[in-house]
Parts: structure tokens; sequence; C-alpha cells
């Protein structure tokens, strides 16, 4: 019996497991320390499950994977799709009128093909974000290029107008979907009844261990569902207020190997 028996780390990605997409060589030797051990290792985040499949000579998780900010649960041996909660059709209309009545730059839709496709209200400022394939004709011509089904839409513009698009956002769909911001330029909006802390739930069942204690890390607002569902949420030193303010545990900053220092701590 190892002494992380009992024990599942679920951990965001960017800004707690990684700095910049990339994992450090203290958090994968822990990783791999940790499941030695008896531990169970896995990631709940905003990436497609492609981005994440391609780490795995980093680190293997040994538990199915939280995806698409918690719209997708993959088999870690495969990634095959064990659970997922698309957007409805509805969900389109709701897109165009967000983008023509709030101060959003730019719209990505994640797809079947789990990848982002990007139009550009402002086709500009899109060219300085070159990490993105942008689209400029119009608006629903876009849309209905995207194939389905859809698993979350990113809004993304300044950093200063972030919340008012949210509270605008909310105002208009809140009632039907779920919004929340993954970074400080970037709102997402994917179904009710999805997010990190639901997929969580679902892995819990899926996992269907008696005793199993469920620890939640992560940074930023969609990781607030992960850390409550958690039996132990921690919040890096990084993370935002309101992610702190749901978490049980502080701990250091992704950049200081933070899911090592929860794995030291946990021993």
């Amino acid at each position: 019996m190892g002494k992380y028996d009992g024990y599942l780390i679920a951990t965001d990605y960017d800004g707690t497991f990684a700095e910049r997409g990339e994992i450090s060589p203290e958090n994968a030797r822990a990783v791999r320390y940790f499941q030695e051990e008896g531990g169970l290792f896995t990631v709940a985040s905003g990436r497609s499950p492609d981005f994440l499949w391609a780490k795995r000579e980093v680190f293997r998780a040994n538990a199915p994977i939280i995806s698409i900010n918690g719209t997708m649960i993959n088999s870690h041996e495969d990634m095959r799709v064990l659970w997922e909660k698309p957007l409805d059709q509805a969900a389109e209309d709701w897109l165009v009128r967000i983008v023509r009545e709030t101060e959003t730059e730019n719209v990505g839709i994640i797809g079947a093909d789990r990848e982002t496709s990007m139009w550009a209200k402002d086709a500009e400022k899109a060219r300085q974000r070159p990490w993105y394939k942008v689209h400029t004709e119009p608006l629903e011509e876009f849309v209905r290029a995207v194939p389905r089904p859809w698993y979350k839409f990113l809004f993304i513009q300044e950093a200063e107008k972030t919340v008012r698009v949210m509270e605008q956002a909310i105002a208009m769909a809140g009632r039907d979907y779920t919004f929340d911001r993954s970074w400080p330029e970037g709102l997402e909006m994917h179904a009710k009844g999805s997010g990190k802390g639901e997929c969580l739930a679902e892995l819990r069942r899926l996992i269907g261990r008696e005793g199993l204690t469920i620890v939640g890390v992560g940074d930023n607002e969609n990781d607030v569902s992960l850390l409550r569902m958690a039996d132990i949420g921690y919040a890096v030193a990084n993370a935002t207020p309101e992610c702190k303010a749901a978490a049980d545990r502080l701990t250091v900053s992704n950049v200081e190997n933070a899911i090592a220092a929860i794995i030291e701590e946990l021993a």
C-alpha cells in the first residue's frame, strides 16, 4: 500500500500545473512519484483533449481527464469521450447577439474538431493574437462553417473590458448558460450542467472508489467550481481573489512547482 493510496489530484493546467504551456521537471517527477505511491492524478483544463494527449511524454494521467473547461471527460488511456455536455442549438443566436451587443473584439468556437476557430470583429487586433486562426468573413457565415457539436465559446477582448462583457452576457443569457473567466482577456460560455466542478462529480462516479479523497487545484475563476466540489481545494499563490476565496488551502505559485509542493504536503 502506497502513501498516496486513496488520493486523487485533479489540477488545472495553465497557471497551475504549467507555465506558458510547459510542465516543470520538478512537477513531472513529483507526479510520477505520487502515482508510484498509489495516487491518482489527472488534469481539469480548458485545453482540448488533443493538446493534453500530446503532453503524455511529460505526464501521464492515471484517471480520466477533464477537458474543454469541463464540457468533456476523456479516457486517460486513449482519450475516447466518456462524458460530454455540448452547447445546444439556441447558443448560436446568443453568440451572435453577444458579439453584436457587447464590447467583445473576437469570438472563438470550440467545435467538433476540438480546435479553436476565431472570428474577428477587429481584424487588426486579432492579428496580434497569432495563436488563433482568424476568420474575417461575415459573422453568420463563420458560425455556420464551424462543425457541430460546439462545446464552448470564447469571447476575447482587452482585459479591462472582460468584466463588463461578462456582466452583459450574463444579463442576456445567464439563465441558460454558464459564463466564467479563465484568463484576464477571456470569457468562456458553456452549457449549464457543465464545468470543472460538475465534471469532478461525474469523475468520482466513474471511478467509483469508496473513501476517495479528491484534491482540486486551480488559479482562476473557472476553477472555483472544481475547488468547491473537491474534498480539499487548493489555490496557487498566483490565483485570482475569487479562486483563493473558494479554496480550503493555499500553496506556492505555479512557477514554484505548486503541484510538487502539494504532493509533499499530502505525504
